[in-house]
């Protein structure tokens, strides 16, 4: 996503009524665009390699194939958006199936839907604090949704001891002390610290940030480790 720009998503699912709930929730989310919308698997490949988009939200089953195809597809063509699988087939196999072939996040539809559009408010965070620049920090945070980034942090360290339980599964929290103070990120259930990678372009670095998380659940936290979430500290 090139900075000054929108980050740009697709929608792929067939369902019309789960598409339009997405339209709904992501228009209240400041710094995004809807590129597309696809309702077939062979629809969701070809808009991925034609459009290029940022993120794609991507449910698993659809007619033609299946979002794991489309997933193995990008994988073939060394695409790599960032992919939100959003589906009602929310069963661990499912789960471990698609973070295996790349996608970054992974949701039940019945019980995880509003976290959708907290991921990419987190992401355009993520995206602004890897390249923009702080007028365009500054200029996201006035247009935002109403929910300016919290104050959790103090003197560049967390206000917990590091260890401290916060909540029972593993999120990403997203925080700053002050406006023009550095983005952190760290772990919900013992709040150690995730750097933002420092690499280009931005996307390439919410992509490293998320891996390195996601190895952390996995050695640290086991027995929450069937997806990764994210959310702004509260």
């Amino acid at each position: 996503m090139s900075m000054g720009n929108r980050m740009r998503v697709l929608i792929a699912d067939d369902s019309r009524y789960l598409v339009e709930r997405l339209v709904a929730a992501l228009a209240k989310v400041s710094g995004i665009e809807i590129v597309g919308r696809a309702g077939t698997a062979e629809e969701a490949s070809e808009a991925i390699r034609r459009l290029q988009p940022d993120v794609v939200i991507l449910d698993i089953c659809m007619p033609g194939g299946s979002g794991i195809d489309v997933l193995q597809g990008m994988d073939r063509d060394q695409l790599t958006p960032v992919v939100i699988v959003l589906t009602n087939y929310g069963q661990p196999q499912y789960r471990k199936k698609c973070l295996e072939w790349g996608a970054t996040f992974f949701f039940d539809k019945s019980a995880e839907f509003e976290e959708v559009a907290e991921v990419l408010r987190s992401l355009v965070i993520c995206t602004s604090a890897s390249g923009g620049s702080r007028n365009e920090q500054a200029e996201h945070e006035k247009e935002g949704s109403g929910n300016p980034l919290p104050t959790h942090f103090s003197n560049g360290g967390p206000s917990h001891p590091e260890g401290t339980t916060t909540t029972e599964k593993p999120k990403l929290l997203v925080s700053r002390s002050s406006k023009g103070e550095p983005i952190y990120y760290m772990c919900s259930c013992c709040l150690r610290g995730f750097p933002l990678p420092d690499v280009q372009p931005p996307k390439q670095a919410m992509r490293e940030l998320y891996r390195a998380f996601r190895q952390h659940v996995a050695q640290k936290h086991p027995e929450s480790n069937d997806g990764l979430n994210t959310r702004s500290a509260a």
